[in-house]
């Protein structure tokens, strides 16, 4: 069996003629690659600087309009409540902010209908295997991954979770839950 497999990997490593790549092709293939990667970090530092532009113009609008309504003495308890909400929801301009934002209202609606929430995305970051929330009521656990995109969710992520369940079924040495 190992003897096999040492010819399979010596073939596989071996380059056909008719698709033998040369070091310039290579080198230009790379070269290609490195620019590529360069004008994707100026977009998102341009992005990013648009974007931290056009929110300190806002905040410096809204400020300007809250100090003109004080000054007529017509900042109503609902004025400043909105301003608050307001103020909080223009802090959350990154993705990572506004996904943690979002995990943690989904989690608070299941709390509200009585389940018990672990918030794994919040506390594991990266490492949460691709569950976000986990909600239990009962026998029955919600294994939530949330995705706060106006994009296509790729397959990538559904057998991410798909295999996390059933990671979870696993580890969890109790048969009688239902887990969704």
């Amino acid at each position: 069996m190992f003897h096999f497999i040492s010819i399979e990997r010596e073939y596989l490593f071996q380059t056909p003629p008719k698709y033998h790549i040369t070091e310039q092709e290579k080198r230009s293939f790379f070269n290609k690659i490195e620019q590529f990667k360069i004008k994707k970090l100026t977009e998102n530092r341009m992005e990013r600087e648009r974007l931290e532009e056009s929110n300190r113009l806002e905040k410096a609008k809204r400020e300007q309009e809250r100090l003109e309504k004080e000054r007529l003495g017509t900042l109503t308890n609902q004025d400043k409540l909105q301003e608050k909400l307001d103020n909080y929801l223009y802090q959350l301009s990154d993705n990572l902010a506004i996904g943690r934002a979002y995990e943690r209202y989904i989690g608070y609606l299941y709390e509200k209908d009585h389940w018990q929430v672990t918030f794994n995305g919040c506390i594991k970051g990266n490492e949460d295997n691709g569950i976000d929330l986990i909600c239990q009521k009962g026998n029955e656990v919600h294994l939530i991954q949330a995705k706060n995109w106006n994009k296509k969710i790729f397959n990538k992520v559904v057998h991410q979770l798909y295999g996390s369940m059933a990671e979870y079924r696993l580890n969890t040495n109790n048969p009688q839950l239902n887990i969704i």
